[in-house]
């Protein structure tokens, strides 16, 4: 995760990955999120990645950012699917009612909801494609976040 956050920050132009900064931020704020570098050191001949900072420098900008992005990757939702969900919905509510029994009045029957004509839900969106599965395994938030430390 680091690694792409610390990578992120060389993205000089706007895009996807480009790193986005409120005008109020000063230097010391910008000395935390580049507090650290990464080291390659060889152990048994494989290589170990650490991320090392010097004693004296504060690093709190950076692991917030981590982490941020973090639990943006662990509870991201998956928008293609939620998409699919509310043009399923949309398509249902605008199906013809059935038609009603001849002992029902049309003051007892609900009011058909109308979906404005214009432009679609989903103007980008080609044909509709079925939700990907969902996991199998749900772990909590703090699981994932911890497992995430330990591999470092």
């Amino acid at each position: 995760m680091k690694d792409i956050v610390v990578g992120r920050l060389g993205i000089d132009a706007p895009g996807p990955g480009y790193c986005h900064f409120p005008l109020g931020r000063g230097n010391e704020w910008f000395d935390q999120l580049t507090a650290e570098r990464k080291v390659v050191r060889y152990e048994k001949g494989r290589a170990k990645i650490d991320w090392v900072k010097d004693a004296e420098k504060r690093n709190e900008a950076l692991d917030c950012r981590v982490y941020a992005f973090a639990a943006l990757r662990l509870e991201s939702p998956d928008w293609q699917r939620e998409g699919y969900a509310l043009k399923k919905r949309a398509e249902a509510e605008a199906a013809p009612a059935a038609v009603p029994a001849a002992d029902e009045s049309a003051a007892e029957r609900p009011a058909a909801r109308k979906i404005p004509a214009g432009r679609p839900l989903f103007p980008a969106a080609g044909k509709a494609q079925p939700p990907p599965a969902a996991p199998q395994k749900q772990t909590s938030v703090l699981a994932r976040l911890s497992a995430l430390r330990r591999r470092r």
